[in-house]
């Protein structure tokens, strides 16, 4: 089994050339997710797994603004949405200047999981720009804003695709983007985006829900532990919306933060962010767009550390919240050397594959992964979409209500599901494979289990031609007469078949296509048959394409493969992706 998870994760690379993010978090998952895929055959059989590692939809597009000076600049936009078995795609939209399709897609992919994990009835998918707002006027973020929903509205709406914030997106941002939809649409589709404030729609402690659900979920897993939260230290990472919400909460429940980090260094507080003084300057931190965590020190009087990171400090918990790959293993080193107990991850993917697994690998010691952790926010943003859909504003005591529901279930989940498997009080795999399951029973449930685009007998094997060539009586009577300039050839059984132009049947690509679950396709000559369907052809919607025609034969078919049933044409087939 482990070879085929092996097999997966090389699909994912040649694929993907040159995003190490995405490939990171397909080996995470597909490595915890083993055990469920020795117990379930069919979900190898049916390709879903290469089906959840390959977008639905990837968009990239332009966005030309015009800064102060007057000058056009380019950036780049991206939207991927994932998958939408359990619902419309939700995800962040991230703006910052390292942005690129590797990073939106390994955010995507974990939050197909994530997602799943609140239980509430929503996709995955993420999206984002290379534009970093620091330094930017509020004309030139607002103009930014407006082109970029330019391109992307077309794509999006509430039963479709909802994104929210991320680094980058505040509800400053999320404010512009709505009302350039409003004003493209015509509609108040207030439900097309979360993180909106709450004059026109937003919901009540949606800033704070990361934070708050971060500490929620630490609460529990302390609980399992038979330990209180109560006079507990905690180093985190970054100082932003994430780092805020934790502060505010901790101070509440009697525990203490102690350290905050920004891209210049962190500082040490040893009396702990625990004074609406200090809170609400977190606040001011991140208004003035500065990004210099020095100030604090500045302001408060405590140690400022330039160019080091807070994870040698001896502490209770870690809980990293600044960005992706922010703990390499020399960080792991130093917090295991700590004795430090928990380490919680609440940045979406903060450490580095080496660096988790040593620290899981310590005896007593408990990690919790990012995509439980912080599924908080995308919780309150599901919680918003349900309070746009009824037109309904509830108190901000109800949805916290709601929020530590959603985290006491995403924690008891992950425990169970680990458990089920044999891993103890494994988290990071009980995450995944909740999340996982859930998602791979409603792709199932949906029609997805065998893919739509294969026709005919589902146990008929790929037949190469050397293997036809030993039937010299099929080759003459089926096979020469059609064969184009290819070295591999499918028969397809069906009359209702897309293009797949371009591609030659070389061995590699045609071990490719069988590993993900296509069985009969016919790759002649493309100049004059039809071949194998394509999902974005199903999405864009049956056409006629010019210059092609069917090749259907079903005595040659049955003949060929000596198959008795061959499909009814006339069936209607099940759409992946609509």
């Amino acid at each position: 089994m482990a070879k085929i998870v092996d097999q997966y994760i090389e699909i994912a690379k040649k694929r993907n050339p040159g995003e190490p993010e995405f490939h990171q978090t397909v080996e995470e998952v597909l490595t915890s997710i083993e055990p469920v895929l020795e117990a379930h055959p069919e979900y190898i059989e049916s390709g879903l797994v290469e089906r959840l590692i390959e977008p639905e939809r990837g968009i990239s597009f332009r966005v030309v603004w015009t800064d102060d000076n007057g000058k056009v600049q380019v950036n780049r936009g991206y939207r991927y949405e994932f998958n939408s078995a359990l619902g419309p795609y939700k995800g962040g939209l991230r703006f910052a200047a390292n942005v690129y399709p590797g990073i939106i897609k390994f955010l995507g992919f974990e939050q197909i999981f994530k997602n799943s994990l609140t239980g509430l009835p929503i996709g995955g998918g993420k999206g984002g720009a290379d534009f970093d707002p620091a330094g930017k006027s509020e004309a030139e973020i607002m103009r930014f804003c407006q082109s970029f929903m330019q391109a992307l509205y077309r794509y999006i709406g509430p039963d479709i695709d909802v994104p929210a914030g991320d680094m980058g997106v505040g509800g400053r941002e999320i404010g512009y983007l709505f009302g350039e939809y409003r004003r493209l649409k015509g509609v108040f589709e207030n439900g097309v985006l979360t993180g909106k404030g709450f004059s026109y729609g937003g919901s009540r402690i949606r800033p704070e829900a990361t934070g708050f659900g971060s500490v929620y979920y630490l609460q529990n897993v302390l609980a399992h532990e038979g330990e209180d939260i109560a006079g507990k230290t905690i180093a985190c990472a970054g100082f932003g919306n994430v780092t805020w919400g934790i502060c505010k909460k901790a101070m509440h429940l009697g525990a203490k933060v102690v350290t905050l980090s920004g891209p210049d260094g962190y500082i040490y507080d040893p009396d702990g962010v625990v004074t609406e003084e200090k809170i609400n300057y977190m606040l001011e931190m991140n208004a003035s767009r500065r990004n210099r965590v020095q100030d604090y020190a500045d302001k408060f009087g405590v140690e400022f550390f330039p160019g080091e990171k807070p994870f040698g400090r001896k502490v209770d918990i870690v809980m990293p919240c600044a960005m992706q790959n922010d703990v390499h293993m020399e960080s792991a080193e130093k917090i295991v050397a700590n004795g430090i107990k928990y380490y919680i991850e609440v940045a979406n993917m903060p450490t580095t594959n080496d660096a988790l697994y040593f620290m899981m690998d310590q005896p007593g010691m408990i990690v919790a992964p990012s995509k439980a952790v912080n599924a908080g926010g995308v919780a309150v943003s599901g919680l918003e979409m349900s309070q746009n859909a009824e037109r309904l504003a509830w108190t901000a005591e109800e949805v916290d209500a709601k929020l530590r529901h959603i985290m006491v279930n995403i924690h008891k989940a992950s425990m169970e599901a680990a458990e089920e498997c044999g891993l103890g009080y494994n988290l990071v795999a009980g995450a995944n494979i909740a999340g996982f399951k859930k998602v791979a029973d409603a792709m199932k449930a949906e029609g997805w289990e065998f893919a739509s685009h294969t026709w005919g007998h589902k146990d008929v094997a790929a037949t190469s031609l050397d293997d036809l060539k030993r039937d010299d009586k099929k080759w003459k009577k089926y096979v020469a007469p059609i064969l184009g300039e290819t070295d591999m050839i499918i028969f397809a059984f069906g009359a209702d078949i897309g293009s797949w132009e371009g591609y030659s049947a070389d061995n590699e690509k045609y071990e490719f296509y069988k590993s993900q679950g296509y069985r009969y396709f016919c790759n002649v000559d493309s100049s004059q048959y039809f071949v194998q369907i394509t999902d974005d052809y199903f999405r864009q919607g049956r056409r006629n394409l010019d210059g092609y025609r069917m090749y259907y034969n079903p005595e040659m078919l049955s003949d060929l493969f000596d198959v008795s049933e061959v499909w009814d044409s006339s069936r209607p087939t099940p759409v992946p992706g609509m």
